[in-house]
């Protein structure tokens, strides 16, 4: 394990004036943005080229009732909140712009591709499809449930224990790396005597917690890994018999609330990441003032992360609508103390081969699509240029400013009389309207700030799609 020590800073630290709205807003989001998806030094695992944020504007109000639902098939309510959330990570997000939901969905794309596909005229070996059906089982099995609509017994598709449990290792890691890096962003953009404390007492602590938690999630990374690989390999050859399974599992993880309402069954790891019992899943995240332009400066993220925020941090609209039109308005940010509590939470859609999407044993059909899903550029275009591979929460937002200034008492006023109201990607008031629910965020405002308590989605972790569809030429398609 390398050990980082104080000695590993390289940023040199400066004085600096009060920050504009647009300086904050691009350090905010690259602080937020390294910690997240950034780099571990500890195991190995540098930053995934392919991944980027995709920020809300500003977060969604969520609670445990929009989450608590049964990893199988829910019903009643909690079959109208599964579906609320597909329809919410499904959203295909666009890497140029804040995150808005979409009409269209990673199930409309997929199911297209499904109808639309060709492929080659190939044949795996009775063992290779024995190697296939192996390693599907591994990740993959059939559950037996009632189903809601009819009381008849039907068989979904379900991770197996195996797979659910990588997943969860998974997630436990991936917030084990966030905190240390929070704690080393703290040290090298601050660089206070508190910071440097900070470092002293836990830096070597974290570091160990991060190799000691990829070492347990290692335990089943080489076996669910190897599936994986195995299934990308031989279904990667394009097999007629394989898309046919993949479109069984697609059509049996369609399910339906009590009023008809269709989703394809989506999920999270791991499950209650809201629970006390999951307390170790949260980081606690801190920007100052003062730190905005040595990030700005240093940092190795992209500036254009979430489209910026032009026309002013704080935000106020009428209703609970989260894609209706937004009033901005500028606010004073001298001495801002940003303060707030941050998980990531991984979505598992086990009807979806995400492969597919580098697969090159694949066409459409020229005859009826000619759509581009990807065209593999950084940022990307297409129908899908990426997919939402998972959430980032807040909770216990603090934004500690001076809320008797001119423009900071005049957000104050509106928010008073509006539905609701933000601060760059922190929702400080209101509700995000859905079928099961709707969460509304109660705040606490000060002379010296604005608190709030209640869970938030201020992001979302996206992927970009490589070029798709990207069909192999040499392969042997049909005439």
């Amino acid at each position: 394990m390398q050990v980082l020590t104080h000695e590993s800073r390289v940023v040199t630290l400066k004085e600096s004036g009060v920050a504009t709205e647009t300086e904050l807003a691009s350090a905010l989001l690259k602080k937020l943005a390294e910690i997240v998806i950034g780099g571990d030094s500890v195991v190995g695992i540098e930053k995934d080229p392919r991944s980027f944020i995709s920020f809300c504007y500003p977060g969604i109000a969520v609670d445990a009732t929009d989450f608590d639902f049964s990893y199988v098939v829910p019903v009643g309510e909690k079959a109208v909140a599964a579906a609320d959330f597909s329809a919410l990570v499904n959203s295909i997000p666009s890497e140029s712009a804040r995150f808005l939901p979409t009409a269209e969905k990673i199930t409309d794309i997929y199911a297209e591709i499904m109808r639309d596909k060709q492929l080659p005229q190939v044949n795996l070996t009775d063992s290779e499809k024995k190697q296939l059906a192996a390693a599907e089982a591994l990740i993959i099995q059939e559950i037996e449930v009632v189903d809601d609509a009819t009381g008849g017994i039907v068989k979904v598709p379900g991770d197996t224990p195996l797979y659910q449990k990588y997943k969860e290792y998974e997630s436990a890691y991936y917030n084990a790396a966030a905190k240390l890096r929070e704690l080393q962003a703290r040290l090298n953009y601050r660089g206070d005597p508190e910071s440097e404390a900070l470092w002293a007492l836990n830096g070597e602590n974290y570091q160990a917690q991060v190799q000691s938690v990829f070492n347990t999630w290692s335990t089943l990374k080489g076996k669910v890994e190897q599936a994986l690989g195995t299934i990308a390999s031989l279904a990667g050859r394009g097999p007629e018999f394989y898309w046919v399974e993949l479109l069984s599992r697609f059509n049996k993880s369609r399910l339906s609330t009590a009023i008809g309402e269709s989703y394809h069954f989506t999920k999270y790891f791991p499950s209650g990441f809201w629970n006390e019992s999951h307390a170790k899943g949260w980081t606690q995240f801190t920007m100052a003032h003062s730190e905005v332009h040595t990030i700005n400066e240093n940092s190795q993220m992209s500036a254009s992360i979430g489209g910026g925020w032009s026309g002013g941090l704080w935000s106020v609209s009428g209703g609970g609508s989260y894609a209706e039109q937004k009033t901005s308005m500028e606010s004073d940010t001298e001495g801002l103390n940003i303060d707030l509590q941050l998980t990531m939470v991984p979505i598992r859609r086990t009807w979806l081969d995400a492969t597919i999407f580098s697969n090159r044993a694949w066409r459409l059909d020229p005859n009826i699509n000619n759509s581009v899903y990807s065209d593999g550029a950084t940022p990307a275009d297409g129908k899908m240029p990426a997919i939402i591979t998972g959430m980032i929460l807040a909770r216990e937002v603090s934004l500690g400013m001076n809320m008797t200034t001119e423009r900071n008492s005049s957000f104050a006023s509106q928010l008073a009389i509006k539905a609701s109201g933000g601060f760059g990607p922190f929702r400080v008031k209101g509700s995000f309207s859905r079928n099961a629910s709707r969460t509304t965020h109660d705040y606490v405002m000060s002379s010296a700030g604005i608190n709030v308590p209640g869970m938030q989605i201020i992001g979302f972790i996206c992927q970009r799609i490589p070029t798709c569809p990207n069909p192999d030429t040499s392969l042997n398609w049909p005439e």
